[in-house]
């Protein structure tokens, strides 16, 4: 069992014991949900569907397929991150106050603990990924977690735009390495949508 699959477990096990004191409402694909709310730092939990992380600019930051739950952190960018659902998802609203009450009345600081060391994970993955040395190491890398993204996510953006929003290269650079990696058939990308990775060098 993957790391992936592990945090799901965890993450299922954690909605549970949340569920009871929360409503799951189903929320349409392209709704936005921002961290903050007039100073409130909001918390959601995600039960089915996939969501698109984003700092405020639109930059992507990754997505995430259910179950997950987002806005237990407490950090001074909050208010700049936001999340799109990709499909219909069933969403539970709280606020991140309200979430911690019930931590602590039923004593699921065991769960938190573990569900924020699979985050700061996630986050420092993410943190690496920017401070590669080269724009060909950042774009293999951003075409791997592109491959692993939600099916939904991966297949509603093309490849060049899903790691521009990302990165900040250069569209014509971004485009340079994949048609390259195209023509040696490292890649297949259809219509500009990343299908498969087959292999690709760890130099360019």
């Amino acid at each position: 069992m993957d790391n992936s699959e592990k945090f799901s477990l965890y993450t299922e096990e954690f909605i549970r014991k949340l569920t009871p004191y929360v409503e799951f409402k189903l929320s349409p694909a392209g709704q936005v949900y921002p961290f903050v709310t007039n100073g409130r730092l909001n918390c959601y939990l995600i039960r089915t569907g996939s969501i698109s992380v984003y700092y405020s600019g639109g930059i992507l930051i990754g997505g995430r397929p259910a179950p997950f739950i987002f806005g237990l952190g407490e950090f001074d960018t909050a208010s700049s991150l936001y999340f799109s659902t990709n499909e219909p998802c069933e969403i539970a609203e709280s606020s991140r106050d309200a979430i911690f009450d019930i931590i602590e009345k039923d004593n699921l600081w065991q769960n938190l603990s573990v569900h924020m060391r699979f985050v700061s994970n996630m986050l420092l993955n993410y943190a690496t990924i920017l401070h590669a040395p080269s724009a060909y190491e950042i774009i293999r890398m951003q075409l791997l977690k592109l491959i692993n993204e939600p099916e939904s996510l991966r297949e509603s953006i093309t490849a060049e735009k899903y790691i521009r929003s990302k990165t900040h290269l250069s569209r014509s650079g971004i485009m340079r390495i994949l048609s390259a990696l195209k023509l040696g058939e490292y890649i297949v990308i259809e219509e500009g949508v990343l299908k498969e990775v087959r292999h690709l060098p760890t130099k360019y």
